[in-house]
């Protein structure tokens, strides 16, 4: 029987779980993997579940659980494991957060249709987190494509994922406009100084009534310093918390 319950009923200094990963420890050095205690749903961790075990993992939940979260990070989930996961989840609304970093899930094109599907249910009202997986430019692509269909998101970790300056663009296009993403996490991928440029154009023509209020670039080695410093004026202007370092 794989998993284990975690459910203390508590809060963590009486914050929920969206809260407690808006904070300043939601940053690279957050280890998502490792849920608040408020978050409800069974844990994974050491199992090594692969596609195959997702029948037993969805096992946990049937109709009527109590869990809002789907911790399945640090794991070897592939585009077709998600892909199962997708089609349940779009008939089960409980989930609010969905947190499947570290796998090996790469949203080829072969997994767009089941993830546009999975977001346009706007079931997850939380953070959705795919940080370290292989999602490279052409998954951010199709998931960019996919974000412009859902209306509930708040969170999305992308960190990891040696995403380049074009797969960027690809989520800025979408986001910009997106109405309730609050946070975009793209720490430790394969940025350059043309994605500082892309940015700071992009907050320059952000809507006033947006409700984007963070966005993570660290972990790049970016060298225009003096663009740097204007992207992190900017975002300060506009209520952004920027993080490049």
């Amino acid at each position: 029987h794989v998993g284990r319950t975690y459910n203390t009923g508590q809060k963590i200094l009486g914050k929920d779980f969206s809260n407690v990963l808006s904070d300043e420890q939601a940053s690279t050095k957050k280890q998502f993997f490792e849920p608040p205690a408020t978050a409800k749903g069974p844990q994974f961790l050491g199992l090594e579940v692969t596609d195959q075990h997702l029948n037993s993992v969805l096992s946990h939940f049937l109709p009527g659980h109590a869990h809002d979260s789907l911790f399945l990070a640090h794991q070897f989930i592939t585009d077709t494991g998600f892909v199962e996961l997708a089609a349940y989840l779009r008939k089960d609304p409980s989930i609010k957060h969905l947190i499947l970093s570290h796998n090996q899930i790469a949203f080829s094109e072969f997994a767009k249709a089941g993830m546009m599907d999975l977001l346009k249910t706007n079931h997850v009202i939380g953070w959705l987190v795919f940080g370290y997986n292989q999602i490279r430019d052409e998954g951010a692509r199709y998931l960019a494509e996919a974000l412009q269909y859902n209306r509930s998101a708040k969170h999305l970790v992308l960190s990891g994922n040696y995403i380049g300056d074009e797969g960027l663009q690809a989520l800025l296009n979408t986001i910009g406009s997106h109405p309730t993403l609050e946070s975009l996490f793209l720490a430790k991928n394969c940025l350059t100084d043309d994605a500082i440029a892309s940015c700071t154009q992009w907050v320059t023509q952000l809507l006033a009534e947006s409700s984007f209020k963070r966005l993570d670039l660290s972990g790049h080695d970016f060298q225009d310093t003096r663009a740097c410093s204007v992207l992190q004026q900017l975002c300060q202007s506009r209520g952004i918390r920027l993080i490049l370092s």
